[in-house]
């Protein structure tokens, strides 16, 4: 059976067929659908179509091309989100390809609207449908900024390069590449679905064993589905590499407690309900291994030491069972987001003169999951060019 996640069923022409789409849909094995919501004006008629058929879901969103149209807000997308049948937010995202004499810089309507939909997707717990064109290093730096990693979704009108569809994973692939390609054979977990499946199938069509299953770590029915899959298609769990991507520092004024509480989720929370998850399961192995990556060590401390505490506290009792436990930091890193004088700043902070690769903090990784790593555990290594020890020497915190 296939899922079409992207049809605009309540434009005219379409709608006024749409028996005979449904028709088409049962010859082509095509099961179920989800509908696209272009306005909040729309929405209503899209909410029709799904409640009427059992097979058809829907979105909610403002397409980025719709001007003169009911602009929406957090709360307005969250409260029709949490209708039923309502399991996406978007279409949204940003296109440059049409300016009609407009210049970047006055799209930021755009941008504006983009970021709404990021944060309503967060609080409704619903993954984005993302529309880009020609846009692609606002749509990253702004995906980044607002933290939708947390909602995950799925880019549509891609028109972009491979290497942009690997910018939200960019660790993760780097990490998951240099295990397959070390022979080890390598379960993805991502919430983004698109680039998640095209690094597995890249993986794959090198001649490497690697599968993707999208799932949200902070979740533990999502955890267990994920070790399900290893243990069937893998036969078991050696080496758990979970990457938390720490989001920017945030002054105190500027979090509820319910910010807060999701800050901690995101990271502290997520890793403990993995590894407490994945434990059982590593315990069979002759080799286990935890290995806890932290990208953008230096943007949350507050996050940052609690990840690090938790590993602490836990090596000890899971050193009882022969599993490692090490962490590593990731420093900065180049960001397609950022022009080059910003890149050159940054690199002007690093001892080795440089921002970091996905390869630097890939190989690390490999290094403490593998044989020669069998007697080091409890440590924590900061792949940073030099920059922790830099900061140490002037009197810096380390943590």
């Amino acid at each position: 059976m296939f899922v079409d996640s992207h049809c605009h069923l309540t434009f005219p022409e379409l709608h006024e067929r749409i028996d005979a789409i449904r028709a088409g849909m049962a010859a082509a094995r095509v099961g179920r659908a989800l509908a696209i919501c272009t306005t909040l004006e729309e929405f209503g008629r899209v909410h029709a179509l799904a409640q009427r058929f059992d097979n058809f879901w829907a979105s909610v969103g403002v397409h980025p091309d719709n001007e003169d149209v009911e602009e929406p807000d957090v709360e307005r997308l969250v409260a029709l989100a949490a209708r039923p049948k309502v399991v996406a937010i978007g279409e949204t995202g940003l296109d440059y390809y049409r300016l009609n004499g407009r210049t970047h810089e006055q799209m930021h309507w755009q941008r504006e609207r983009f970021r709404v939909h990021v944060r309503a997707a967060r609080h409704a717990c619903r993954p984005l449908v993302v529309h880009t064109r020609s846009a692609a290093a606002d749509t990253l730096a702004i995906l980044r900024e607002e933290g939708a990693r947390e909602a995950g979704g799925v880019f549509h009108c891609f028109t972009e390069t491979l290497e942009v569809a690997y910018q939200e994973i960019s660790i993760l692939g780097g990490i998951a590449s240099a295990l397959a390609r070390a022979g080890v054979k390598t379960l993805i977990t991502d919430t983004d679905l698109d680039a998640g499946l095209a690094l597995a199938d890249e993986l794959c069509g090198q001649g490497y064993i690697a599968r993707f299953c999208r799932a949200e770590i902070r979740h533990r029915g999502q955890v267990d589905a994920a070790l399900d899959d290893s243990l069937e298609y893998f036969e078991g769990l050696d080496i758990l590499c979970p990457v938390i991507n720490l989001a920017p520092h945030r002054p105190l004024d500027a979090f509820t407690d319910a910010e807060w509480q999701k800050r901690l989720d995101e990271g502290v929370s997520s890793a403990f309900t993995l590894i407490q998850t994945a434990r059982s399961l590593l315990a069979r192995s002759h080799s286990p291994r935890i290995v806890l990556t932290l990208g953008n060590a230096d943007h949350n401390i507050a996050c940052r030491a609690g990840l690090l505490g938790l590993a602490a506290s836990i090596m000890p009792e899971l050193a009882g069972s022969g599993i490692t436990v090490n962490s590593v930091l990731a420093g900065p890193m180049h960001d397609d987001s950022l022009d080059a004088d910003r890149h050159k700043a940054l690199a002007a902070q690093i001892p080795l003169g440089r921002l970091a690769c996905p390869e630097d903090i890939a190989r690390a990784v490999l290094f403490l999951a593998s044989w020669e790593a069998a007697y080091i555990t409890g440590q924590v290594l900061a792949v940073d060019g030099g920059l922790e020890s830099q900061r140490r020497s002037f009197g810096a915190s380390a943590v």
